[in-house]
């Protein structure tokens, strides 16, 4: 169970609390995932590990995705149906989810490894960055032929795995879409630095997008500079 002090805000616990009196932060996720600390923030939701209380407490991750509209609960939704259903070598394993406070929590594998972003400048020469390329187009390919478009590819959101440096895990599936649907809100959504300029148009996207912004993350790790969107 949850220590006798909430992580998030220090507010003093009773024995056996699932969720913070003075946070409001569920603490223990389906009965099973504690939480434990904070790990990054994301655009739509913030990261923390938790432990498996029933697996030895082995390292997860819980994502935390408010909502505010129907919109915004329908995109947390489509996050948790496509990983539950797409279970890839490149995408953590989904484990389960659960609704509180207005709020989304999705329990996934921890990834032990380090994001593109991470890395200091000078590390990516061309034939690191070629070879990181090939895996991702592979990647791609796969995910695009299940009808899946990532639509926020960027340095923050591949994570290169400490166990095989020749291999990547994509993160943060929170604007994805599946076959010709888009959310409304989300059609702007994504990273100014790399999304594709028909995204930052809000209009419509495709496998090519993804493609753009793999691209933009190839131009960041060779340069060290953010790439220009152009205009097109």
């Amino acid at each position: 169970m949850p220590s006798l002090q909430c992580f998030l805000c220090r507010a003093v616990l009773r024995l056996g609390a699932t969720v913070c009196p003075s946070c409001h932060m569920l603490l223990l996720v389906k009965g099973r995932f504690a939480l434990y600390a904070y790990l990054n923030q994301g655009g739509f939701g913030t990261v923390y590990t938790a432990h498996d209380l029933q697996n030895a407490n082995a390292i997860c991750a819980v994502k935390v995705v408010p909502f505010e509209s129907q919109d915004q609960y329908d995109q947390a939704l489509r996050e948790v149906d496509i990983l539950q259903r797409h279970q890839l070598r490149f995408i953590p394993s989904f484990y389960t989810m659960q609704l509180h406070n207005a709020s989304v929590y999705i329990v996934t594998e921890y990834i032990h490894g380090n994001t593109l972003s991470t890395y200091p400048r000078g590390f990516w020469h061309s034939g690191r960055v070629e070879r990181m390329v090939t895996v991702l187009l592979s990647y791609l390919m796969e995910l695009h032929g299940r009808g899946i478009v990532h639509r926020d590819l960027s340095p923050t959101n591949i994570m290169r795995l400490d166990s095989d440096p020749a291999e990547y895990v994509l993160l943060d599936f929170g604007i994805a879409k599946e076959g010709t649907s888009t959310i409304s809100a989300m059609r702007q959504a994504g990273n100014p630095g790399y999304a594709a300029p028909e995204q930052l148009r809000g209009e419509g996207t495709s496998a090519a997008s993804d493609l753009y912004s793999l691209g933009a993350t190839a131009y960041s790790l060779l340069t060290g500079s953010m790439p220009t969107t152009l205009d097109a």
